[in-house]
């Protein structure tokens, strides 16, 4: 299936109802955690994700719980959301990962399943190769600032441009380093614009 950048699955989201199966990996946790929150956005309301949204270390699944957690169909809504997270901790041989690759064959078209890879290695071929492949890599420094904007938003808090290039040389390019400090200044700020 396609390889996307980060981006390129914001935009497809945007545009259309999600794939059945998305693979997703690279250097950036934090991404990763808003990418799979974009796609459960587009996949399933939030007032039906109690019974349509699961998140599961993939590690943890044998080959019976995988079939039950993939093949439940979708309470009261189009879609639902399987999150396996770990997936690269899946042994080669195991059972667990044929039977995950057999599904992947043929996907549950009323479930939307999102991969989560969270090592920075390569991405494994078997899983990605099926799947809506997301390369989710580390944000050049311009669109570090930017980010640093936008989450900023999403607390409620204003920050002043001259403030965000502070923030990001001070604390450094790495978005979970500087999400920790926004939410510090979310509570400080108490609704004055950062500077």
């Amino acid at each position: 299936m396609a390889a996307l950048s980060f981006d390129a699955l914001l935009r497809a989201l945007k545009r259309g109802d999600p794939s059945t199966v998305y693979y997703l990996h690279g250097e950036e946790d934090l991404l990763k955690d808003e990418a799979v929150r974009a796609i459960t956005d587009r996949a399933v309301p939030s007032e039906l994700r109690d019974f349509n949204l699961d998140t599961r270390s993939a590690a943890d699944l044998d080959p019976e719980s995988l079939h039950a957690l993939l093949d439940t169909p979708p309470m009261l809504a189009e879609r639902r959301v399987v999150v396996l997270r770990g997936v690269e901790q899946l042994r080669k041989k195991s059972k667990a990962r044929d039977a995950l690759i057999a599904y992947l064959g043929r996907p549950n078209p009323t479930t939307v399943v999102i991969l989560v890879q969270t090592d920075g290695d390569a991405p494994e071929a078997d899983l990605a190769g099926p799947a809506d492949a997301v390369a989710i890599e580390r944000l050049p420094p311009d669109r570090v600032i930017r980010w640093v904007s936008h989450e900023a938003g999403r607390l409620g808090l204003s920050v002043e441009p001259a403030a965000a290039e502070l923030l990001v040389k001070t604390t450094g390019p790495e978005l979970s380093h500087l999400r920790r400090e926004l939410d510090k200044l979310a509570v400080v700020a108490l609704g004055r614009p950062a500077t």
